[in-house]
């Protein structure tokens, strides 16, 4: 302080008294005590009786607030007296610096301020000086320019009268911070005199003895200013201060407010989408307004708010792409004097924060990193002249809506009238505004500091375009076109931005286009092992891409398909497609979809898959585009037929809405490069079945070797020597019957067995005969169980009196062989009508995939049948006459012959010719051999034999011609040998003649 003496005398006063004072004692520098201390207001423009007026501690009142600070050594102006200090007022008190006007015409000159619109308050001063005593210093503290907009939002100046007339005045400038540790407002001082100059005098020390500031509640035009918290917790001022010798010193003092009940509390929100259309990646905006409330009393701060995002306003998985997130280090949410150190790549969006004393503040929201308990996490950082406002704030999606919830508690007492979050639109953009149209309206949850009811504000914004459509279209593709070779097969759907995602699909694939169960080293996955996640590499058989997400630039996620065991019984296997949800720092799980896997009766794939998830924990899929790539070596096989075969597709979306089909084609070429030779074989008959009428046992079977096309179509057509049985054709079970599958066991005609190279088991199954609707004879319906499963039909019909049967639509499957084996006995489907045991003829017609056609016609081997004799015959022509020799026999496990009757050709005579014969190496005597005409007919002895043997000799021709052709070797004649076995058949046998 500086003090201008106005008279002489106090010069010879000061020159007596000095030597006295600095004579006293002084004790150490310090401050004794703090005082807060609410008072009623002296503007209030409420009456007494206001509560808020005749109570100061009301929270969230305007009273005129006393802070008194008291120093030690008082009254002894030779002691160290305070230089600087700086007042920090408690979290939640307000100075409404907006609405009192700023002095522009504030300075330091000894001129006095006039400037009373900016009048905030008093300041008292108590001071010692030598001669002088003790000095009441008044004055009157204004709202002032700041002396640094940069660093100090607003200041205070202090303008001090003179004590004494004629003494020059005191001006301060208390600079306005905000306290980085507790975002409280903190007043400074400094340059606080500890001498006064004194004309004539020269120097004369003064010691400040205390300092009290009283802060209005309203101005002398009744605006508010000094604000109590709102909130009823020790509101603490703390001081420290130093003095001029540099010597340290601190205290606090504390006031409690009360009647939290009776704080105001409202708060209202705003809501905006830029753009506003449907399912678009916008820039979406929430405003949080607390109430304007002021006199008697402001509304409670805010404490605690949790926001319901509009139901079907989802989080964008795009986001996540580029993301990175914000560690709880580098946010530092406890160090509220140092910005985040975050980096850009965590970014989300951005914060509008308006203060009515500090202004407004532009901040930003990031993307923290995820806990134990917490997946998503938002920072928020508002830096406020070298303080910052940090909030950490957790989103939690509902994981079967995905309705956002964004809470953030504990908010610090800071006043504000406006703060508003927005979400950053464009490709990457946080959220997608709402697929239907109308208002979409988010809720808030707000609570107070003082301790009341929350109030639960709302907000929306209307959305608009709501014109979404379901076209959703496939691709496939093959990596080898060359028929029947592996292949890696690629399947895709895709469907354009702002569409109706898929909810579910199903394919079937191309004929032929088929996978190999038996391929080595492959497993399949179990079903629970799946559901789990966690099938084996030895199950994978390819990769999958999934885009998902909304907007121009949606990312991939990378994951892997499986083969599983079948869901369903009877199918050949089952799928599972895995993809993990992970994207940048966001780590939602492993979505997992299943899908069942069966094969058609056309040899193609059918895939049915479980409804595609629309939420994984509660984060949107958005599916784009789905790639499924089949590429284990060894396991998909191309058709063995050529074109361009299709793959059909059907959708159904995910709001339950019409479904919608697509298709494509795979190129397969190379046909005629496939082999085909299939091999057809027959056994017919058995013990008791092989005589006419009764009903032989039969079966066939056709083997293919690796490598060649697929058999197509087969016709077998049976020999002359077999007919059908009209009884078992009449029981034939009705198709209406078959097709509910309530056939009976007596329907059933023959076992049918298949081996592929593709499965590990043989397939089999019974074979039904069903009576169709269009008549004639009932058709062989077979039915193939196994690892897969597979249906064929027959069809029968009589031509030029033989069967023939007809498989005319065989999928296009490698089989290795397939065995058909029908029953004999009265129930069979086939009548003997002629001689089996002469190995009849079996026809049979074979086309294949690739277009070629083969015809065989083997003999079938007859079962049951005894071992009938085998005959030959030869004859010696010289000189007008011959020698013939006929031998005839059968095996051990044969029937002994009992009789042999030789008929010679036409154009040889044995008359007058010696005949003989023998039985083994038994002569047999001449009453055993009876020649007739040209006939010898040996009657063989009770035992029989297995060998008999007949010798002619003097044979002659009937010709002169034929006897010079037979001399020659020439000609071709037939010896018929009939035969009798005991307890056998007759045997009658064509025999060439062997000329020698």
């Amino acid at each position: 302080m500086r003090f201008s003496p106005p008279r002489a005398l106090v010069a010879a006063l000061v020159a007596l008294l000095v030597p006295l004072v600095l004579s006293a004692s002084a004790h150490a520098f310090s401050l004794t005590s703090v005082g807060a201390t609410p008072g009623r207001p002296a503007n209030s423009p409420l009456g007494a009786s206001d509560p808020a007026v005749r109570d100061p501690l009301s929270a969230a009142a305007h009273p005129d607030m006393a802070i008194r600070l008291d120093f030690d050594d008082v009254g002894n102006p030779t002691a160290d007296s305070v230089d600087s200090l700086e007042i920090g007022l408690a979290p939640g008190i307000v100075a409404f610096v907006n609405h009192i006007e700023t002095c522009t015409t504030w300075d330091m000159s000894q001129t006095r301020t006039n400037c009373p619109r900016s009048v905030i308050g008093s300041a008292i001063t108590r001071a010692s000086a030598p001669v002088l005593g003790a000095l009441t210093l008044n004055g009157a503290i204004y709202r002032i320019p700041s002396p640094d907009p940069s660093r100090v939002p607003t200041a205070f100046g202090i303008d001090i009268e003179p004590p004494l007339p004629g003494l020059r005045r005191i001006k301060l400038v208390s600079p306005i911070t905000v306290n980085p540790l507790n975002l409280g407002l903190t007043a400074s001082l400094s340059g606080l005199p500890n001498f006064a100059e004194v004309p004539l005098v020269g120097r004369l020390p003064v010691h400040i003895d205390s300092i009290t500031q009283i802060l209005n509640g309203y101005n002398a035009e009744g605006r508010s200013f000094f604000t109590n918290p709102t909130s009823c917790i020790p509101a603490v001022v703390s001081v420290t201060a130093r003095s001029h010798g540099g010597a340290p010193t601190s205290g606090n003092g504390s006031y409690t407010p009360t009647d939290c009940e009776n704080v105001p509390f409202n708060t209202t929100l705003a809501s905006s989408a830029d753009p506003n259309t449907a399912d678009s990646t916008s820039a979406i905006s929430t405003d949080v307004i607390p109430g304007t409330e002021d006199i008697p009393r402001v509304s409670s701060m805010v404490r605690g708010t949790t926001f319901l995002g509009a139901p079907g306003m989802l989080l964008n998985p795009a986001l996540a792409a580029r993301l990175d997130a914000c560690t709880d280090a580098g946010f530092a949410l406890a160090d509220s004097s140092v910005a985040a150190n975050c980096p850009a790549s965590s970014e989300v969006g951005t914060i509008d924060f308006t203060s009515p004393i500090l202004g407004n503040f532009p901040g930003k929201a990031y993307f923290g990193t995820q806990t134990p308990t917490d997946r998503l996490r938002l920072f928020l950082d508002v830096p406020l002249f070298g303080a910052h406002i940090k909030l950490s704030g957790t989103v939690n999606p509902d994981f079967r809506t995905g309705q956002i919830t964004l809470k953030f508690s504990d908010l610090p007492q800071v006043a504000f009238t406006n703060f508003r979050l927005t979400f950053k639109g464009g490709p990457q953009s946080a959220l997608v505004t709402p697929t239907t149209c109308g208002p979409a309206t988010t809720i808030a949850t707000v609570t107070p500091w003082s301790g009341g009811a929350a109030r639960t504000p709302s907000a929306s914004y209307d959305v608009v375009d709501c014109a979404r459509r379901f076209t959703p279209s496939m691709a496939t593709s093959v990596s080898n076109p060359q028929a029947g070779a592996d292949t890696s097969f690629t399947l895709s759907f895709d469907r354009p931005d702002r569409t109706v995602p898929v909810g579910r699909v199903a394919f079937d694939l191309p004929p032929g286009l088929i996978g190999s169960l038996a391929l080595p080293g492959l497993t399949k996955c179990a079903l629970a092992t799946a559901a789990a996640n966690a099938c084996p590499a030895s199950s994978r058989i390819g990769s999958v891409n999934a885009i998902v997400g909304s907007g121009t630039e949606p990312p991939t996620l990378p994951g892997s398909i499986y083969l599983t065991e079948p869901r369903v019984a009877g199918d050949p296997a089952g799928l599972s497609i895995s993809v993990p949800a992970r994207l940048g720092p966001v780590d939602a799980g492993i979505v997992t979809v299943a899908q069942r896997l069966t094969l058609g009766n056309d040899g193609g794939l059918d895939i049915v898959s479980d409804p595609i998830p629309a939420l994984q924990l509660g984060i949107p899929l958005a599916i784009r585009r789905l790639t499924v790539n089949v590429d284990r070596a060894g396991f998909m096989k191309n058709p063995t037929s050529c074109g361009t075969p299709k793959a059909s597709g059907a959708f159904s979306p995910l709001d339950g809405g019409a479904g919608a089909t697509a298709s494509s084609t795979i190129t397969v070429n190379g046909c005629d490069r496939l082999p085909f030779g299939p091999r057809i074989t027959g056994t017919i008959g058995g013990r008791g079945q092989n005589r006419e009428g009764q009903h032989p046992s039969f079966t066939t079977r056709i083997t293919q070797r690796a490598g060649e096309s697929a058999m197509k179509t087969a016709v077998v057509t049976l020999p002359r020597a077999v007919s059908t049985n009209l009884p078992t054709l009449r029981a034939a079970c009705p198709l209406a019957t078959y097709n509910a599958r309530r056939c009976t066991a007596r329907t059933i005609v023959a076992t049918a067995t298949a081996v592929s190279p593709l499965i590990n088991r043989p397939i089999t199954g019974p074979t039904y005969l069903v009576r169709t609707a269009s008549g004639g004879l009932p058709s062989l319906a077979v039915e193939l169980r196994g690892e897969v499963s597979l249906d064929l039909l027959g069809t029968n019909a009589v031509r030029g009196g033989l069967v023939i049967t007809t498989f005319g639509s065989i999928p296009d499957l490698p089989l290795s062989s397939f065995e058909l084996r029908f029953r004999g006995g009265r129930e069979g489907v086939l009548t003997t009508v002629g001689d089996l045991c002469a190995r009849p003829v079996l026809g049979a017609r074979f086309t294949s995939q690739s277009g070629r056609a083969t015809s065989q016609s083997p003999r079938l081997t007859a079962l049951g049948c005894v071992p009938r004799p085998k005959s030959g015959a030869t004859l010696r022509f010289r000189r007008g006459a011959g020698r013939l020799g006929v031998r005839t026999g059968v095996a051990r496990s044969g029937k002994p012959l009992s009789s042999v009757r030789i008929g010679l050709p036409r154009g040889l005579l044995i008359r007058g010719a010696s005949v003989t014969s023998k039985a083994g190496r038994t002569r047999l005597a001449r009453r055993a051999i009876r020649v007739s005409g040209r006939t010898i007919t040996v009657k063989l002895s009770r035992r029989g034999a297995r060998k008999v043997t007949v010798n002619v000799r003097g044979v002659r021709a009937s010709s002169a011609r034929l006897a010079r052709r037979l001399a020659a070797r020439r000609g071709r004649l037939t010896v018929t040998v009939r035969t009798a076995q005991k307890g056998g058949p007759r045997v009658t046998q064509k025999v060439k003649l062997k000329l020698r």
